[in-house]
Formats: C-alpha cells, sequence, structure tokens
C-alpha cells in the first residue's frame, strides 16, 4: 500500500509541475518552428548515462559485487529528491541501501558522506572551469577546493565517522577511510558523471534552437545540481529556475527557452525515475 502511495503522489505532483511548467513556458516553444531532433537525443542521453554512473559509484563505495539491488533505491531517492524535499530522499537511501546492502545505516551513512564530497568536488571542478573562463583567479581556488575537499574528508574519516549515530542504534563503531587511490577514483567518476549531466544541457540548448557555450552548461547544471541538496523542492518553488537563469545571465546569456526545457526535462525526470524504480526494478524489497 505504501509503495503504490507514493507513486500515487508522485505522479499527481509530477503531473502538476508539469502542467504549470507548461502552462508559463508553452509560449517559448510555439514561437519556434526549428527543433534539432539529433541534439535532442544526445541531450536526453545525459541522464541515464548520469544515473548509469550515480549507480556504480554507489556500488563502489558500499564495496558491493553486484549492483542490481541497489537501482531501485537509487533511482527512487533521485526521484523524491526532485519532486520532495530532498533530505526525504537521503534518508529513504540510507535505510533501503542498508537493506539492499545487509550494511548497518551507520555505514551507509558515512559512504554516502564520501559519496557527497566528491559528487560536491565534480560540481565545484565544472564550476571552476566556468568560472575560470571569465576569471582564472576565481576559478583556480575552486578548483582546488574541488580536489582537498574529498581527501581532507577521507582521511579524518575515523574521527567524524564516531560523531555520526544514527537515532535508535548503538554506539556507533569506527568506519576506515577509503584511501587516496579510491578517493581519487571516486572525484574522476563523479566528474565523468556530471559531465554527462552538463553535455546534456549543451545539446538540450542546440534542440531548442538556443546554442550555448561549454562554460554555460558547465555553469547551469554545476549551480542547478547544488540546488538539488537545498531541503526543498526545486520543482515546485522555483529555485532551480533562478539558479540556471542567474548563472547563464553572469556568463552573458540568458536562453530561456533552455532553461525551461531543462527545468521540464528535470521534473520529468523524477517522475520517470519513480516508475522504473516501482514497476521495472523493484528488486531491493
Amino acid at each position: 500500500m505504501r509503495k503504490q502511495l507514493i507513486v500515487l503522489c508522485g505522479g499527481i505532483l509530477g503531473a502538476g509541475l508539469l502542467f504549470h511548467w507548461w502552462q508559463t513556458h508553452n509560449a517559448l516553444f510555439a514561437q519556434r518552428s526549428e527543433f534539432v531532433l539529433w541534439a535532442a537525443g544526445i541531450g536526453i542521453l545525459g541522464f541515464p548515462a548520469s544515473m548509469v554512473l550515480q549507480i556504480e559509484r554507489t556500488r563502489l563505495i558500499l564495496g558491493m559485487k553486484t549492483r542490481a539491488s541497489i537501482v531501485r533505491p537509487i533511482l527512487m531517492a533521485h526521484g523524491i529528491n526532485v519532486l520532495l524535499p530532498s533530505m526525504l530522499g537521503d534518508l529513504y537511501e540510507i535505510g533501503a541501501l542498508s537493506k539492499s546492502s545487509g550494511l548497518t545505516k551507520h555505514a551507509v551513512l558515512v559512504r554516502l558522506i564520501h559519496r557527497f564530497s566528491t559528487t560536491l568536488a565534480a560540481l565545484l571542478l565544472l564550476a571552476a572551469f566556468a568560472i575560470g573562463t571569465l576569471s582564472p583567479s576565481m576559478g583556480f581556488p575552486l578548483l582546488v577546493m574541488a580536489f582537498l575537499g574529498p581527501f581532507i574528508l577521507d582521511l579524518t574519516t575515523q574521527q567524524w565517522s564516531r560523531r555520526l549515530k544514527i537515532p535508535g542504534g548503538d554506539q556507533p563503531p569506527t568506519i576506515q577511510r577509503l584511501g587516496s587511490g579510491p578517493t581519487f577514483q571516486h572525484i574522476c567518476l563523479a566528474f565523468f558523471q556530471h559531465s554527462c549531466s552538463a553535455t546534456g544541457v549543451f545539446f538540450l540548448g542546440i534542440a531548442v534552437g538556443e546554442a550555448i557555450g561549454p562554460g554555460v552548461a558547465a555553469a547551469m547544471l554545476s549551480l542547478a545540481d547544488m540546488v538539488t541538496y537545498l531541503p526543498v523542492p526545486i520543482g515546485g518553488i522555483g529555485v532551480h529556475h533562478w539558479t540556471t537563469t542567474s548563472a547563464a545571465d553572469w556568463l552573458g546569456s540568458v536562453p530561456a527557452s533552455l532553461v525551461a526545457a531543462n527545468h521540464g526535462w528535470v521534473v520529468l525526470s523524477g517522475i520517470i525515475c519513480i516508475g522504473l524504480a516501482n514497476w521495472v526494478f523493484d528488486r531491493a524489497k
């Protein structure tokens, strides 16, 4: 019953957001006669490529041999993060991955914090690339922060992991660090994952007749993705619009149709992920 309720609420909310999106932006697309299908296809492929890499990153960081049991939790968590407050998606993912992997919730939480640090590193690398096209002196500090952050977090794992306590759980054990080699590997995987998403934004711009440069695509993707970690639903209050528009405006271009198309695709991807999680990859019980 809970599964059907989540799917029903997600579907209704997603449909409402998409209807509101169309009512707001349909005039933008009605004015455009051209639509480049091949570019749209490549742009859309950026999302599944990114999700495949997200699943692989999670499998590696949890030390699992197969990924079959974690596909559903990750897809479901992404859908919740898009349509609902992201903290709900995070809480769901911790519990679901603990059940799927056989690890304690504390161990899963520690490893997901590691994954989060490499995700932020990847987004900061993209932001550094975007900002560096205008101001190298501003891009370089971001570049340094992006690389140092995950390594510092990893080096201090034993200290901060003991301070994390799951409500209702026992005294948390000390979790060993991943190591410099695996941390660097995860930074590279995270950067590749989000580069796929940025490439998708780039080709989506071509598809709607508002081509942008790689720097603008990187800025729009990195800032918009950082917003998904705020405890607010990005689809409902327009924060996604604000960040992508601000990034494009700061870099000298405000592609209104691209921002609208990208926002609609973000909401639709959340609905797709919830649907796939419950009807195709329903293996994690």
